[in-house]
């Protein structure tokens, strides 16, 4: 009979923990994923929600990501002045949480990309101009003498060979001339 009892005591206590882990996963917010169409205000609440800056235990960093990703897109997309400036505030206070959650750099040359994408524009406004240009200086000062890696070239496509046996040799690719202007091999 003690055995018995020992038995039912600890299953009780098993369940007792099992009922509290559950508890806590249903007990969890959910909150659906953005959607494109999110408002700037949607999007900021996303991005602060996953800010330790802002909040002591921060939404997964995948969703601060997503919201970031869309405020990209929307910076690449801005008609007017005041949409590019409210994007890139947006871009840059989601890049700047997710290097301080991640201390990965790419965050920062997101940032400069962003902000020469503002300051690449025609007519860009002296204040839209000042921000980006701060936003780009404060990220490299972030990074120190790490260097953005340039993006990757796009593929070449290996030269088709024409159908049939060949012997001969396939053609040799001349290098690229890295000069500008006329060719020095050119009579």
């Amino acid at each position: 009979m003690h055995l018995a009892a020992a038995l039912a005591d600890r299953l009780k206590s098993r369940m007792a923990a099992l009922v509290s882990l559950l508890a806590l996963v249903l007990a969890a917010p959910y909150a659906p994923p953005l959607s494109p169409t999110a408002s700037n205000d949607a999007i900021h609440d996303e991005i602060t929600a996953g800010d330790p800056a802002f909040t002591p235990t921060p939404a997964p960093l995948e969703r601060l990501l997503a919201a970031t990703k869309l405020a990209e897109t929307r910076l690449r997309s801005a008609a007017d002045p005041d949409a590019a400036l409210d994007a890139l505030v947006l871009t840059v206070s989601g890049r700047r949480a997710a290097y301080v959650r991640t201390g990965e750099g790419s965050h920062q040359c997101r940032i400069i990309a962003a902000a020469d994408h503002v300051l690449a524009g025609d007519g860009v406004p002296p204040g839209l101009k000042v921000a980006a240009t701060d936003f780009r200086q404060e990220a490299r000062d972030q990074l120190g003498a790490k260097p953005c890696a340039a993006p990757p070239a796009p593929p070449v496509a290996p030269p088709v060979a024409p159908p049939g046996p060949s012997t001969a040799a396939p053609p040799v690719a001349a290098p690229p001339d890295l000069h500008p202007g006329p060719s020095p091999r050119t009579p």
